[in-house]
């Protein structure tokens, strides 16, 4: 019999936050006759859903949502169920950073190097970014995210994070992102 091989194996695999809207918490029995208390979240992810980066201004934070219907890009996919709990944040709110869940997402792509953003100005979470041409090891924005139309080039650059000049951030190469659905 052939050996079954998984693909996602090659991809880079990094440790994010994952945005899941808002929560809600539910109370009620459980089966001892104790009360329970479970939180929901609107945009609730799970292992398998195909994500892709959020647009956000904090340095040095990966932060990913769910690939929704009729969006034209993913960016990776979870590999592992998330993993936290948050006690904090009350009923109808959104979690701040440090209440997000974290998963494991494998990124489409070949590899993640971290560089660092060229003075000219800040990159966001999911712009195209190319090498600045003035500076070594430094980046630039080349397309902004919003400008993407899902029909780019495989092996672009895009940044996984945001980061103001100066500031580091990890750069997906040869990134993929075409998910027409």
């Amino acid at each position: 019999m052939a050996k079954q091989y998984n693909y996602l194996d090659r991809f880079p695999k990094l440790p994010v936050k994952l945005f899941e809207g808002t929560r809600t918490e539910y109370t009620g029995q459980a089966d001892d006759g104790g009360k329970l208390t479970l939180g929901v979240y609107s945009a609730e992810l799970e292992k398998g859903d195909w994500i892709k980066v959020k647009d956000h201004t904090t340095n040095e934070l990966i932060l990913v949502e769910k690939v929704a219907a009729g969006d034209d890009q993913a960016h990776g996919i979870m590999i592992d169920d998330p993993i936290g709990e948050d006690t904090v944040t009350a009923t109808g709110g959104t979690p701040a950073a440090a209440q997000r869940r974290t998963s494991t997402v494998a990124f489409f792509g070949l590899g993640v190097v971290e560089m660092t953003v060229s003075a000219t100005g800040a990159v966001s979470p999911g712009d195209r970014v190319g090498q600045d041409a003035d500076e070594i090891m430094e980046i630039e924005q080349q397309t902004a995210y919003s400008s993407i139309d899902g029909e780019d080039d495989p092996g672009t650059w895009i940044s996984l994070g945001y980061g103001a000049a100066g500031y580091s951030v990890p750069v997906l190469i040869g990134a993929s992102m075409s998910c027409k659905n």
